[in-house]
């Protein structure tokens, strides 16, 4: 049953309105929270603070975290600001091989295939130059291995790595350790019954012994 539909009050009184969820409280909690930017008032962080304090499932968590009242913390980093959301870097990768899309269009145009039409369909209609394909040690699973590894080194390599900003003794987390979500887009998917972002865990897992990231496949044409 979702936790947006609940059934009906069984109070004998039918003015009574049913008692709200700790899931409802906790989100109206969150809503309120997010209608004043973030920023709790000082009565009501006091409060948490000090409930944080007392409650043993709080940890050490430290003034950010905020008792939500039904028995779980939550962490505000630095009050929910930015955190430089945006890209960052970029890596592509392009096969070896590739047939220009002019060729294409002539060998297309022949009479004993689609003829004259085609003639700038490829070009002019799709915006191509050139058409790229993998060889025969190639497939998409090896082509977002090496974009993913590639990216990787570089953020080692520039620095791009702010998880020290968020961490309690402000070191940085190494760059394989430092990702907590991988989405694959593509339009050849290679096994129905696995996973892109499971093959490439596998390259986490070798450099870092991390297997804690969360991502899915988005299988949809022109996505990849």
């Amino acid at each position: 049953r979702s936790l947006w539909h609940r059934p009906p009050s069984r109070h004998p009184n039918r003015g009574c309105a049913a008692m709200p969820s700790p899931m409802e409280e906790k989100m109206k909690a969150m809503l309120a929270l997010n209608a004043r930017g973030g920023k709790e008032e000082k009565a009501v962080k006091e409060s948490a603070l000090v409930l944080s304090e007392g409650n043993p499932q709080a940890g050490t968590r430290g003034p950010e975290a905020s008792w939500d009242m039904v028995g779980q913390t939550e962490m505000v980093p630095q009050g929910r600001r930015s955190r430089n959301a945006g890209m960052h870097t970029m890596e592509i990768y392009f096969p070896q091989f590739y047939f220009t899309q002019v060729d294409m269009e002539e060998f297309d145009a022949k009479p004993d295939r689609y003829g004259p039409t085609v003639i700038g369909k490829y070009t002019k209609g799709i915006g191509q130059v050139e058409a790229r394909f993998p060889s025969d040690d190639e497939d998409p699973i090896s082509f977002a291995m090496t974009v993913v590894h590639r990216l990787l080194e570089r953020m080692e390599a520039k620095g791009i790595n702010e998880t020290g900003n968020y961490m309690p003794n402000g070191q940085p987390l190494s760059v394989w350790n430092a990702i907590g979500r991988i989405d694959i887009g593509t339009e050849s998917i290679q096994d129905r019954s696995k996973s892109m972002k499971s093959y490439i865990m596998d390259i986490f897992e070798r450099y870092a012994n991390e297997s804690n990231i969360e991502g899915v496949d988005q299988y949809n044409a022109c996505y990849g």
